[in-house]
């Protein structure tokens, strides 16, 4: 009879213990909590999850971009060649659609400074107007100031409000 009990218990606390350990790899409530997450997808090469970190307006704008350059290279067969090329892709351009181009464009184009996210490390958070602005020590870079917005109660880092290595 006490086992019974003893596992009633369990199954109660059951969804809490499981709640508390299947976050996802994008879902972080603190600036301490994203750093880490955004540095191991760096580290790890996880483009998904990196993209899964960007807020919905850094999203679109990527994939806006994208779409400009599908839009063109659609339009001239000399430029979707030397942007197959440029892009390292291994079909034609033409065949991908615009979100996923604007994540092989961000893989690519970011293969470099992943190596350096992944040892970034948290300086402060201040929270400013529902943001949370975050100083992170980049090694060789320096200070850099992030911006994370929250987005269906997680934080996100707004790309282009953020300073990263050349900009």
């Amino acid at each position: 009879r006490d086992s019974i009990f003893a596992m009633k218990r369990l199954l109660w606390a059951l969804p809490l213990l499981v709640s508390a350990g299947c976050r996802g790899k994008s879902e972080a409530d603190t600036a301490q909590e994203f750093v880490e997450k955004f540095s191991r997808a760096a580290r790890e090469k996880d483009v998904e999850t990196l993209w899964a970190l960007l807020s919905q307006d850094s999203q679109n704008l990527w994939v806006q971009s994208a779409q400009a350059i599908l839009d063109r290279a659609k339009n001239d067969k000399s430029f979707a060649s030397k942007a197959k090329m440029e892009y390292d892709l291994a079909q034609d351009i033409t065949d991908l659609d615009a979100p996923t181009l604007s994540k092989l464009i961000f893989k690519k184009e970011r293969r470099q400074e992943m190596e350096t996210w992944g040892a970034v490390r948290l300086i402060e958070a201040t929270t400013d107007s529902g943001n949370v602005l975050v100083a992170v020590d980049v090694p060789g870079k320096g200070r850099k100031d992030w911006v994370l917005v929250r987005e269906k109660k997680y934080l996100r880092i707004d790309w282009f409000a953020s300073k990263f290595e050349n900009r």
